[in-house]
C-alpha cells in the first residue's frame, strides 16, 4: 500500500506525542520547525526531552510572544488519558509498550485522528519522511515505512543536490509574486520571468535584497 505524499499546514495545530523516550523526542525534533503546539505526556521524559522544552520556553520568551504564533512544546508528566486527544490534529505513539501504542492508535482511527506509532507500521496512518529543509523549501522523502535506513540515504543524497541558498531565494520570490501576477497575466511569459529571477538569486547564493531583484525584474521587463 502506498502513501500520498500531501504536505499539510500543521502550525497552530494540536499534536499530541505520548511518550518520552529517545523515539518520542525524535519526532518532536522533526515537528517544531513546523510550529505546531506539541503537548508530550509521559510518566518520565528523557533529559533531552526535558532540554528542547527548555530551549523552546527560552526561544519564545526571546520573540516576546504569549498567543503561540510560532507553535508550542508543553510536557505533562503522567500517563497518557483519552480526554488528553480531543480536538488533536494528529497523534504520535511512541511508548515501548506495543499494545498500548496500538491502543492509541484504535482510539484515533475511531475519533478520525491521525496516528503515527513508532515501529509499527501497520498501525500508522502517516509516516515521517526524511526531510531536508531550507527556509521555505522543504524535500520529503518516504519508503511507506518499509526502509527508513533507504530514505535516509536518499535524503543524504538531496540535500548534498540542494542549491546553496535556495530557501533565501523562494522568500524573495514569494514577496513577489502576488504582484507579478497581476502585472504579467500570461502564464507562460510570468512562468519565463520567475525562472530567470531564481536563477539570479541563485548565481548570487541567495544572498540578494528584494530591492536588488526588484531592479534586475526591471531591467528584464
Amino acid at each position: 500500500m502506498s502513501y500520498f505524499p500531501f504536505f499539510i499546514k500543521i502550525k497552530g495545530k494540536k499534536g499530541v506525542v505520548i511518550g518520552g523516550g529517545k523515539h518520542a523526542v525524535f519526532k518532536v525534533q522533526k515537528l517544531l520547525p513546523f510550529e505546531p503546539e506539541l503537548t508530550v505526556i509521559a510518566p518520565e521524559m528523557s533529559e533531552e526531552m526535558e532540554s528542547l522544552a527548555e530551549k523552546k520556553e527560552q526561544k519564545t520568551k526571546m520573540q516576546n510572544t504569549d498567543d503561540r504564533k510560532n507553535g508550542s512544546l508543553t510536557l505533562c508528566h503522567r500517563n497518557w488519558q483519552e480526554s488528553d486527544l480531543a480536538g488533536a490534529a494528529f497523534v504520535i505513539a511512541a511508548l515501548s509498550d506495543a499494545e498500548e501504542n496500538r491502543r492509541i492508535a484504535v482510539f484515533c482511527r475511531a475519533h478520525h485522528i491521525l496516528a503515527n506509532v513508532v515501529d509499527q507500521p501497520a498501525d500508522c496512518d502517516f509516516y515521517f519522511p526524511a526531510i531536508v529543509k531550507d527556509g521555505p523549501v522543504t524535500v520529503a522523502v518516504s519508503s511507506d515505512g518499509k526502509s527508513p535506513a533507504a530514505a535516509t540515504y536518499l535524503r543524504k543524497k538531496v540535500e548534498n543536490m540542494m542549491p546553496e541558498g535556495i530557501g533565501a531565494a523562494v522568500e524573495l520570490l514569494g514577496a513577489m509574486r502576488a504582484e507579478l501576477m497581476e502585472r504579467i497575466p500570461d502564464f507562460k511569459t510570468r512562468t519565463a520571468l520567475f525562472e530567470k529571477l531564481l536563477h539570479k538569486c541563485l548565481t548570487e547564493c541567495g544572498q540578494m535584497s528584494e530591492e536588488q531583484l526588484r531592479i534586475y525584474m526591471e531591467e528584464l521587463l
